[in-house]
């Protein structure tokens, strides 16, 4: 997902900064690395339940004009797509609990998102503010 601010006045590094301390409370491992065009963070779980989500965030732009974007990738993901029909053929061939699984994970990582942007919402007002 991306989103663009325009109008904010923000420090881009502090921003940065931000984004990186949200990774490391919900106990990611981070990387902070300035490009000429901006900033991008990568963060990467632990492993839970098979699952280690990669998380991507670029930062672009100008203080007064900039994009953030969201990047979520989960490693090792299960066999199954994420069609209706690939559920009801693991269903029926008895891997509904599997389905479950992968759903339950897809709810988390969108509502895990969600936090994040309310985050940057939050954040991006405080920075503006100075």
């Amino acid at each position: 997902m991306q989103v663009q601010w325009i109008g904010k006045n923000v420090d881009l590094g502090a921003l940065g900064k931000q984004v990186e301390l949200f990774f490391i409370e919900k106990e990611f491992k981070t990387r902070l690395e300035e490009k000429s065009e901006g900033y991008e963070i990568e963060a990467v779980s632990q492993k839970i339940s098979n699952v280690q989500l990669k998380i991507s965030v670029e930062i672009l732009g100008q203080p007064n004009d900039f994009i953030i974007e969201y990047t979520a990738d989960k490693s090792k993901e299960g066999f199954l797509s994420s069609s209706l029909i690939g559920k009801y053929i693991a269903w029926a061939l008895g891997g509904g609990i599997i389905v479950l699984k992968e759903d339950k994970v897809r709810e988390a990582l969108e509502k895990f998102e969600r936090t994040f942007w309310s985050y940057m919402d939050e954040k991006i007002a405080q920075l503006a503010q100075r």
